[in-house]
């Protein structure tokens, strides 16, 4: 399996909002690609960010 199959494999993206002593913003993440995460200031933000991640 080379790496593009890998990717195209099904996995568990979870998006949560934050809010801390930062502010607000999104956090995302790859339930099974421990490490795989990102954040923006939009649900929207986050996931894009996210996609850039895990782009082989």
């Amino acid at each position: 399996m080379n790496v593009q199959e890998y990717m195209r494999l099904p996995y568990t993206y979870i998006i949560k909002p934050i809010q801390d002593e930062s502010g607000s913003y999104f956090h995302a993440s790859v339930l099974e690609l421990d490490g795989c995460q990102s954040s923006g200031q939009t649900m929207k933000e986050a996931y894009d960010s996210l996609m850039e991640v895990i782009e082989p």
